[in-house]
């Protein structure tokens, strides 16, 4: 009599899965766009295949701080011009995006900075410019090494994500996530 094996078959990723999505930029930033996705593939198929699969992964990506929202941000524009001015406890960043002819300027709080300015450039991902006017809440945290992160949030909703900033190659000590907000208004010539 034959029996059937119940051994589990490969975690293949669908397409449109946005734990994958998550964690194929989280590897292409890391890996600084040089990984073939393949690898990533199976890297992704083989984190699955561990105890607690997809729920270990989503925790990693939470503490990675790269978790995907719920909304999809579908714009992007230049960073032109961000200054990141750390003193001990606060950090002040004043952000040019001229392609939007906006000015932004934040205030993030909740540790030790150290000291210093530094000049980065980058991208912010948003939907819609009328959503970046006024004061909004904001976190700052850096991704990895070489990506310093600003998430942007409504004013009366922390959960929804209007925009997110980054910047590449932040040369500071920054742990954890620093509480903030950032001011938007026209950029004035």
């Amino acid at each position: 009599m034959a029996t059937a094996s119940m051994k589990a078959g490969p975690a293949r990723v669908e397409k449109g899965d946005d734990l994958y999505d998550v964690f194929r930029k989280s590897a292409f930033a890391q890996g600084h766009y040089n990984v073939p996705e393949s690898r990533i593939r199976d890297a992704f198929d083989e984190e699955l295949r561990q105890p607690g699969g997809r729920e270990a992964l989503t925790n990693i990506l939470k503490q990675w701080g790269s978790y995907p929202p719920s909304e999809d941000l579908s714009n992007e524009s230049p960073v032109d011009e961000a200054v990141i001015k750390l003193n001990i406890n606060e950090a002040t960043v004043d952000i040019t995006i001229g392609e939007l002819s906006l000015y932004a300027k934040g205030l993030f709080r909740g540790g030790y900075f150290g000291t210093g300015q530094y000049d980065l450039r980058g991208f912010i991902k948003y939907n819609d410019t009328d959503d970046l006017q006024g004061t909004q809440k904001a976190e700052m945290f850096k991704h990895d090494e070489n990506t310093l992160v600003m998430n942007i949030y409504a004013p009366d909703n922390y959960k929804k994500l209007l925009a997110y900033i980054v910047l590449y190659r932040p040369n500071f000590h920054l742990t954890g996530v620093k509480p903030g907000r950032i001011t938007f208004s026209p950029l004035t010539v």
